[in-house]
Formats: C-alpha cells, structure tokens, sequence
C-alpha cells in the first residue's frame, strides 16, 4: 500500500498500478458491429463497467495532478539552481555595458528584440543591474519628450553630449527649454519642432554649441530670424523642414557637408554658401529625402532642377 497523502516516486509508482486495470472489459462485438438493441442484462454490466471505470479514472487524474505538481517543484528548483551558477553572474561590468548599449540602442541586425523604451527596463531586473545602468552615463544621452524626469536624466548623462528630440512648439515647452539651455554645450544631435517665437527662447544659447554636429528643425510660420546656432564650430549635416527659406536660418553654410532642405525653399545662395557640402537632398512636395542623395567628395559646382510643369 502507498504512504497516505505521498507523493514520492515509489508510492506513486504503486498507486498507479491498483489504479490501472489490466484489462478493460469491452462491449459485445455484435452491438459494436450492429443496431441491435442491447439486452438488460448488457445494458447493467455496460453500467458497471462505466461506473468503475469512471471511478479509476478520477484516481488516475488526481496521481497526474500530483505528478504534475512535484514537476512544478522540480523544475522551480533546477531554474533556481541555474540561476544561482550563471555564468552572467561573473561578467565583468564592461561586458555587461556593452551588451546593455547594443540592446539600448538596437543598432545590430541580429538582434529580433523590440527596442526598449528606455534604460528603465534594464533597471528592473536586478540590484547589479539598476546599479551598472545608473553609474554608465552613456545611456542616459537620449532625451525627448517621452523621457520620464528629465532633470533626472540629464543628470545621470553626467558630462557626455546629448541627442535631444523635442516638440517645442506647445506652450508648455518653457520648462523643457529651462532644463535643456544650460546644457547647451553638450547638444550633439538636435531635432527640435519649433514655432515663430522660438528663437528668443533660444537666443541664450548661442555661442555655446561647441559640441553641435547634427541638426533637424521643423517650423512653421516663423518670423524673424533663427540665429541660435550660427556658431556651431562641429556642424555639418542639417535638415530644415517646413522652413519656408532658408534664409531665415544663420548657420554656419560654409563648413555645412550634409544638407536636406524642402524643395520650395532651395535658392542660389544657399548653395553659394555651402561650399563643402558632400550630400545634398531636395524634398519635392512634402516628400521624403532619397535613400542616396547627389554625392561629391569637392565643391557642388552646379545643381540644376527642372520641373515640366513649369
């Protein structure tokens, strides 16, 4: 007899063989093979065929729910004893900084992974992983408007340059611009939306875009002149879109490499000022730039654009 209420493998083993019948008694061959009506005397041993099979059935399904339960039991503890000898367990920090920057920033083609959106779900795994991801600067450099406490954020970027995303075209934005002005000397990569009040909220920060490369401003109705990044001694890859000319734009065009601009804002000048740019991209009708732009390693001497409806 088994151990009541045990569940070790002999008992088990035990229970199943006087649960399990050698040999199941089935009907008569002529009521399987015919619609012939079965007699009284079939029709009572049929029911207590049933009613005993019904019963080491119930049997049955309770030892395989025990069963299933010490597996439960077991496979908790085989993970909890992998876990506990995990080779990530002895990677060095710089390995694990490394990875963590692959799986951020989801550069890497082999990786199927959606991208996170932020660094706070690493944070989440464990105590040696919150704390390598708030000590590594380099993945806090990502802000825009989604980041959750920007002071926070920008704080943990330590002194590192900044790719900044922001919409400041709402009334709200004076708080965003309050965080990110003085911060200006570390903007590596803007895209900023702005509207035509912006550049005085702006105008603090000219002359100290000494880390500026790359710049993307979207702007309607804009009035006056946006001057905040005429000294940008780094930039060299602009986009302007739904700036109506760009002349309403100081930059630094002479040293300008890079450069997207909307079709209905292309002039003369423009390309006079830009004397080594290497790729230039024309947005006609509100469309999106060319996979490959007009490419030269020396100055863009000439650039004509017809246009048959004209």
């Amino acid at each position: 007899m088994p151990c009541q209420n045990c569940s070790c493998p002999s008992c088990l083993a035990l229970a199943g063989s006087q649960i399990l019948p050698t040999e199941l008694p089935l009907p008569p061959p002529e009521l399987m093979t015919t619609n012939r009506p079965p007699t009284g005397f079939e029709v009572g041993r049929s029911r207590i065929v049933i009613n005993s099979t019904e019963k080491r059935m119930s049997l049955l399904e309770a030892a395989m729910d025990d069963l299933a339960g010490e597996m439960d039991k077991i496979r908790r503890v085989v993970r909890m004893h992998r876990a506990a000898i995990s080779p990530l367990r002895a990677f060095p920090p710089e390995i694990l900084v490394a990875i963590f920057a692959e799986y951020i920033d989801m550069k890497n083609p082999w990786f199927a992974l959606p991208p996170p959106v932020s660094p706070l779900s690493l944070m989440w795994i464990c105590s040696r992983w919150r704390a390598i991801v708030m000590e590594t600067p380099q993945f806090w450099t990502k802000i825009s408007d989604s980041t959750p406490v920007l002071d926070s954020w920008i704080n943990r970027s330590k002194e590192l340059p900044l790719d900044l995303h922001f919409d400041l075209s709402s009334d709200d934005a004076n708080p965003t611009l309050g965080a990110l002005i003085p911060q200006a000397h570390r903007w590596e990569q803007v895209h900023f939306t702005l509207r035509s009040d912006s550049n005085s909220a702006l105008s603090s920060v000219r002359g100290h875009l000494r880390s500026l490369k790359r710049l993307r401003i979207s702007c309607l109705n804009i009035t006056g002149v946006l001057d905040f990044c005429e000294e940008a001694p780094q930039l060299t890859d602009i986009q302007l879109e739904k700036v109506p000319n760009p002349l309403v734009m100081k930059l630094p065009w002479e040293q300008l490499q890079d450069c997207t601009l909307d079709g209905s804002m292309i002039t003369l000048y423009t390309l006079q000022q830009a004397k080594n740019i290497q790729t230039f991209h024309l947005q006609m009708d509100g469309s999106r730039p060319p996979k490959t732009g007009y490419q030269r390693n020396w100055y863009l001497g000439r650039f004509a654009i017809r246009n048959s409806r004209l």
